[in-house]
């Protein structure tokens, strides 16, 4: 019986209940921020503004800076919740119309993908234009974290929100 629930699980058969619905005792929740480079403008985004700005449907600032997007791999929890939550659309999809895009002239190229935090940091902190969406921990001083909706990350309401299965 032992080594038939061991195949069962083992397939798959019996997993473990999904990342997209984690009950609140087995999760863990990161509030995740948008950042931008510190002398930006931009102090508070719509969650419709931020998704177009995301999905480079907008590509210009307000004041006329080229958005310059940096995604995190296709395999992190984080992107994966963008995908859902923000960009509306599976990874294959989202390539597709970042490549309908290059193919309109509307971009050059497709994103950038950044495995660390830490450099996503730095990359935004670079270059004014720059726009990303990283877990809201240990921010340096070169990024500003802006409001969406009018709420900052943490307060009840604020839309970037992670659920994540522990770790045990």
């Amino acid at each position: 019986m032992a080594l038939k629930l061991l195949t069962l699980l083992m397939c798959g058969v019996l997993a473990a209940p999904s990342l997209d619905s984690p009950s609140s005792a087995d999760a863990e929740t990161t509030v995740l921020a948008v950042i931008v480079h510190v002398d930006s403008k931009i102090d508070n985004l719509s969650l419709k503004d931020l998704k177009k700005y995301m999905k480079l449907d907008r590509r210009h600032w307000p004041d006329k800076t080229s958005v310059i997007l940096y995604q995190r791999p296709v395999t992190s929890e984080l992107q994966k919740f963008l995908y859902k939550e923000v960009y509306g659309m599976t990874e294959r999809q989202l390539r597709r119309h970042f490549v309908s895009l290059m193919n309109k002239g509307s971009i050059s190229a497709i994103p950038s993908v950044v495995r660390k935090q830490s450099m996503v940091c730095r990359l935004v902190g670079k270059k004014n234009g720059g726009i990303a969406v990283v877990a809201n921990v240990d921010l340096p001083k070169t990024v500003k974290v802006i409001k969406i909706d009018g709420k900052n990350p943490g307060e009840k309401g604020y839309p970037l929100v992670l659920l994540a299965k522990k770790d045990s």
